[in-house]
């Protein structure tokens, strides 16, 4: 199991892409389609790969991750990571989870913070989710 905040949940996406030990992948603030988050809004460099967009956007990734778990944590009101954003790109996830027939493996969970790391929501659903 892998989890992160911001930087930390974009490190935790993408190693549970690499790594396949990893058995469940919960990145918080961290989860977007780019041209709503890292191509729109400063961002630090921790968040991104240079050049990537070029070749697959966030949510394309978890095609790299099905069918282990992967429990999306953003905020309602997180102004780097729009939750907007996020819905739309879980959808593209939603897919991928199906089609690998695991849909129960995939799963977005909306905090009322901004760009925050809430622990006691995240280890909360980290605990039902496994």
């Amino acid at each position: 199991m892998i989890t992160g905040s911001s930087g930390g949940g974009t490190a935790s996406y993408f190693c549970a892409c690499y790594d396949e030990r990893i058995k469940l992948s919960a990145p918080s603030c961290a989860f977007c389609p780019y041209p709503e988050s890292i191509m729109d809004i400063y961002h630090c460099a921790c968040n991104y790969i240079n050049g990537a967009y070029r070749y697959f956007d966030m949510q394309d990734l978890a095609v790299l991750i099905a069918p282990r778990k992967l429990l999306l944590v953003n905020g309602e009101k997180d102004e780097i990571f729009p939750i907007e954003g996020a819905k739309r790109g879980y959808e593209t996830v939603k897919k991928i989870y199906k089609k690998a027939k695991s849909e129960n493996n995939c799963k977005l969970v909306i905090t009322p913070k901004h760009h925050y790391w809430c622990p006691d929501i995240v280890w909360e659903e980290i605990k039902k989710f496994r």
